[in-house]
């Protein structure tokens, strides 16, 4: 079974090679390289359906890339916004390290915040659930406050 890393590579070779192809029939069309034997009708049509193909093929395999790379930025970018929420929510204080990970729940996000001040636990859980609330592509939130925080409830 091939891992994550795997499939990228092979994606990203079959891109590459299509894409050198497709220059390549381009440039040689434009600088009008051919075999001298060749009629010229034969060659032009020859490029043209080259050329032809191999956009078709980069279409083909472009589809599938956004597709599977969609989840990483929408992630990405809900990672961010969790970021700016905290930022907003509580002055002062830093976000240290930003750990998605995924179980059969979903995508979860722990975020590990410093601050100087003290936040209640209350406050905490509303930060969670309104992360999670935001983001469409996370299930859960986590949060490990570092610095002063009030565990009892206002």
């Amino acid at each position: 079974m091939l891992n994550e890393t795997q499939r990228g590579a092979g994606v990203l070779f079959g891109i590459n090679l299509v894409c050198i192809s497709l220059a390549g029939a381009v440039v040689f069309w434009l600088m009008r390289i051919h075999p001298y034997s060749e009629d010229s009708v034969e060659v032009k049509r020859r490029a043209l359906s080259q050329i032809i193909l191999s956009a078709v093929l980069l279409c083909l395999i472009t589809v599938p890339v956004v597709l599977s790379f969609r989840k990483g930025f929408e992630l990405e970018k809900a990672q961010r916004e969790a970021r700016l929420f905290v930022a907003e929510r509580l002055p002062g204080s830093a976000v240290l390290s930003e750990e998605p990970r995924t179980d059969s729940s979903g995508n979860i996000l722990s975020l590990t915040v410093a601050t100087s001040s003290e936040v209640s636990q209350d406050e905490l859980a509303a930060i969670v659930r309104q992360i999670a609330a935001d983001s469409p592509v996370l299930s859960r939130a986590e949060i490990t406050c570092l610095g002063a925080v009030n565990a009892s409830a206002p």
